[in-house]
């Protein structure tokens, strides 16, 4: 049986290289030469360092070819309130419109809009509450950011072929 299955694998394996199959991240040195511009505030500043680390995470200093722009946009909203109208939990909606523009012909050449939403409980203790808030923040940016790297590699993947 495993002679089977390991057949099948080389199999597939030889098949996707013969269709052209590339990796998405085949095009890093495109990656690498985009500018995150900065972001007001102290989300955009997390936004801003997690675009930085996946797009170029070893700070090669290639030349840089795009610049990417991103407009943040936080807003928390509470989803549970108790019959006494405290809240236990809130929901915060992230919204992220960017543009990547070339930088020789100042082009937009590609835009696009992300929105994530994350949620955190309300304790009795402030402090918990605070770090609930605060973590919820990390995750819903570092989601962002991860869903905008992945549209730009996809879309740069395209555009390198063109």
């Amino acid at each position: 049986m495993s002679w089977l299955r390991n057949s099948l694998c080389v199999f597939l394996i030889t098949s996707l290289t013969a269709c052209g199959f590339t990796p998405l991240y085949a095009n890093k040195r495109m990656l690498s030469s985009i500018e995150v511009q900065n972001i007001p505030g102290r989300s955009g500043q997390l936004l801003h360092a997690s675009l930085e680390d996946l797009f170029d995470p070893s700070s090669s200093g290639d030349t840089i070819i795009f610049t990417l722009a991103p407009q943040l946009s936080t807003q928390s909203v509470p989803i549970s309130i108790e019959s006494d109208g405290t809240i236990q939990r809130y929901r915060i909606l992230f919204k992220t419109s960017f543009t990547l523009t070339d930088v020789t012909t100042g082009e937009v050449i590609y835009s696009d809009t992300v929105t994530r939403t994350n949620s955190y409980n309300i304790s009795d203790a402030d402090y918990s509450t605070f770090v609930s808030e605060q973590d919820s923040i990390k995750r819903g940016l570092d989601e962002l950011a991860q869903e905008i790297f992945l549209r730009i590699s996809a879309f740069l993947s395209r555009y390198e072929k063109s």
